[in-house]
């Protein structure tokens, strides 16, 4: 259905994880908000089995998204805001990776394992204590032209519109 796929990366450790999640949402919830007319975007999260369905539930509820379970088992879940629709895929990064086009990235030995896969990586900063600004500047420095960032924090409105612009460039650019 859909035309790009953009995979999400929030890395796999608590409670970091839960706390990138939720930056990479208002991401998400941004470029919705933005194309919501024609989206053509898959958004496909790959989540470590850590953050099960209770804990992800109190995370995003806060912020207006909600958790719908899928009717047979071969569909995700998914969180649902607005005009955005987040696929859950748990244990799943191989999946994840091998599908999207561009990736949304908060992690570290991920991000390093998607670059060796020639995949298009958009990184945020985020507040540690694994995953910081000068973490991701040194990914970005060793891993080589693949991996982008819109320098700042995505709290800041000017920085968000920064981030979500290179995302959707990079989509449309991507085979």
């Amino acid at each position: 259905k859909h035309n790009k796929r953009l995979g999400i990366l929030p890395g796999s450790r608590m409670p970091e994880v839960g706390e990138n999640l939720y930056l990479i949402l208002r991401v998400i919830d941004h470029i919705s908000n933005l194309k919501y007319e024609n989206i053509g975007i898959s958004f496909d999260v790959a989540l470590v089995s850590l953050l099960d369905d209770y804990s992800l539930g109190k995370i995003v509820n806060s912020d207006g998204w909600r958790l719908r379970y899928p009717t047979n088992k071969d569909h995700p879940l998914k969180l649902i805001k607005n005009h955005s629709i987040v696929n859950i895929h748990r244990d799943s990064f191989v999946k994840v990776v091998q599908s999207s086009n561009v990736l949304i990235s908060m992690a570290g030995t991920a991000t390093e394992q998607a670059a060796l896969l020639g995949k298009l990586i958009v990184q945020l900063e985020g507040k540690g204590p694994q995953f910081t600004a000068s973490f991701a500047e040194a990914q970005r420095r060793l891993l080589g032209p693949n991996i982008f960032c819109a320098k700042g924090s995505v709290q800041e409105y000017k920085h968000m519109i920064k981030t979500c612009d290179l995302i959707l460039k990079l989509l449309e650019n991507s085979y």
